[in-house]
């Protein structure tokens, strides 16, 4: 009989792994895919506060507001699969949708999530990780 184990560890990912992550997927990786990206509607911050100069922009660092509105919680954007069966689907990226793809891109895709922690990522691994977050799991490839 063949044993196998699955270790579960707690991994700390800073919110500057995750804005660099998300520009990897929007300025490029997750481009074959998706579109239309855009603020939600329910954003409890205006959309304002996230652009240079903003309250929501650390002083003399600037983010674009898509990588910084879904690390607050009460924001989120929203984008859509254009691949998606029957046309497009509307997907919506929050802090829930983060915190359950970073445990998906964990358990499912192991070495992306390597390379994210260890600051190995590119393009791909923006992909794989924005995937993980509004599907689950790695649909597109």
């Amino acid at each position: 009989m063949t044993l196998s184990f699955k270790i579960t560890n707690i991994v700390e990912v800073s919110a500057e792994k995750i804005k660099n992550a998300l520009c990897c997927a929007f300025e490029g990786g997750s481009n074959y895919w998706y579109m239309n990206l855009s603020p939600a509607e329910d954003n409890v911050i205006p959309y304002k506060e996230f652009r240079e100069t903003g309250s929501q922009q650390e002083p003399g660092d600037y983010w674009h507001w898509c990588q910084i509105m879904p690390l607050v919680e009460g924001c989120a954007v929203t984008f859509e699969d254009k691949h998606h069966e029957g046309g497009t689907k509307l997907h919506r990226l929050d802090v829930a949708a983060i915190e359950n793809g970073l445990a998906v891109m964990a358990d499912k895709e192991p070495k992306h999530f390597a390379d994210l922690i260890s600051e190995n990522d590119d393009c791909i691994t923006g992909d794989v990780f924005l995937q993980c977050c509004v599907f689950g799991e790695v649909l597109y490839g």
